[in-house]
């Protein structure tokens, strides 16, 4: 089983309810990849790695 998850991020910062929702999905098992999309959230995709995410991408 694969997910996909979407986290919101604000002012730099990850929002703990999306790494809530990735903590879950990672708990499914299975693939769990996250989307970040906006300008100049590259570096928050090394974050999402510790949550849980096998792949990150961003928009």
């Amino acid at each position: 089983m694969s997910t996909l998850v979407f986290l919101e991020h604000h002012e730099g910062e990850l929002q703990k309810d999306s790494l809530g929702v990735l903590g879950k999905a990672a708990l499914l098992g299975g693939d769990v990849s996250v989307l970040i999309a906006g300008s100049g959230v590259e570096g928050l995709a090394a974050q999402a790695g510790k949550y849980g995410a096998r792949k990150v991408y961003v928009a």
